[in-house]
């Protein structure tokens, strides 16, 4: 057992999505918007790398600023929405993808401390205990965080 919980980088988006499918109420409720809290930042530090990444492997202009495309898609409200995306080279696109890929596999690491243990422990509960359905990808990372959380250590104490 240890008292860290360690989880992929590619796991937290899907674990905040799974927990907020969760109809919790009062102090269980506190304690799930405090994981995912903790959890946000870390995701809004992917964000920032992988833009970092992008920018790093993308087409310069003459002034060596990225070259962004706008583009316009549908949402899944059939709406038009606009987003820019960076211009990369085949060659730039392979290496940005195998770079970010290692970064989504690599380890984020929670220490258990005090002030976070009845949240983490809280959490572990809800996803050892659930009875929500999952299946194909859905159930593979589910899976796979739970068997992150059954590593660490029940709080009995």
């Amino acid at each position: 057992m240890t008292t860290t919980l360690i989880l992929k980088n590619r796991l937290l988006q899907f674990l905040i999505s799974y927990l907020n499918k969760f109809e919790l109420a009062g102090k269980e409720s506190r304690m799930r918007s405090r994981f995912i809290t903790i959890t946000t930042e870390r995701i809004i530090e992917l964000e920032k790398e992988r833009i970092r990444m992008l920018e790093e492997h993308s087409t310069k202009d003459k002034k060596g600023q990225s070259i962004k495309i706008k583009s316009q898609r549908k949402n899944e409200f059939n709406n038009v929405e606009e987003y820019t995306e960076y211009d990369l080279s085949n060659d730039s696109m392979m290496l940005f993808r195998q770079e970010y890929s290692e970064y989504l596999n690599e380890d984020y690491i929670i220490d258990i401390t005090e002030s976070n243990k009845k949240e983490i422990n809280k959490i572990k509960e809800i996803l050892l205990n659930s009875t929500l359905p999952v299946k194909g990808l859905e159930a593979i990372l589910y899976d796979e965080i739970c068997k992150s959380f059954e590593k660490i250590e029940d709080d009995k104490k």
